[in-house]
């Protein structure tokens, strides 16, 4: 009975890791759009900065921005909470979790985060699911992960 619960519980937590991976793909998919987003609209109306009062963006561009900063906040929203999910299991580096906490909160509050901000954020996020740690998590669970995706 201990075996069943501990192969259970190994899989729950392998299939917890796969769907923060999941989300830190759709996060980098996600930032990729974003920033994409911005240099085509800031080159259509020819700024740097598209919180320039003084722009006015036609319905669609102003409805395509809204909808994928929306999506980019969903899913820093879904990483982020899965990251400090994990932050005990994974012994997240103080400075490392400190440096996303903070970009976390400037760009779920902000109208229209700085692509800097976004990519910097998906950098941070990626490491740490490849760090060390977290990779020697992985290997621990590579029996359970690949039964699971086949």
């Amino acid at each position: 009975m201990v075996d069943f619960m501990q192969s259970q519980e190994q899989i729950a937590s392998a299939s917890y890791i796969m769907t923060f991976f999941n989300d830190v793909e759709a996060l980098s998919w996600q930032s990729a759009n974003y920033v994409n987003l911005m240099i085509s609209t800031k080159a259509k109306y020819s700024t740097k900065d598209l919180k320039d009062d003084t722009i006015e963006l036609d319905s669609e561009d102003q409805s395509s921005l809204v909808n994928i900063t929306q999506n980019l906040r969903a899913m820093i929203f879904r990483t982020y909470t899965k990251l400090i999910a994990l932050s005990d299991s994974i012994h997240l580096e103080k400075e490392l979790e400190g440096e996303i906490k903070k970009l976390y909160e400037k760009i779920i509050k902000e109208v229209s985060p700085s692509q800097v901000d976004v990519e910097t954020f998906n950098i941070k996020i990626n490491k740490v699911f490849v760090s060390g740690v977290m990779a020697d998590l992985l290997l621990k669970s590579k029996d359970i992960i690949s039964g699971l995706v086949s």
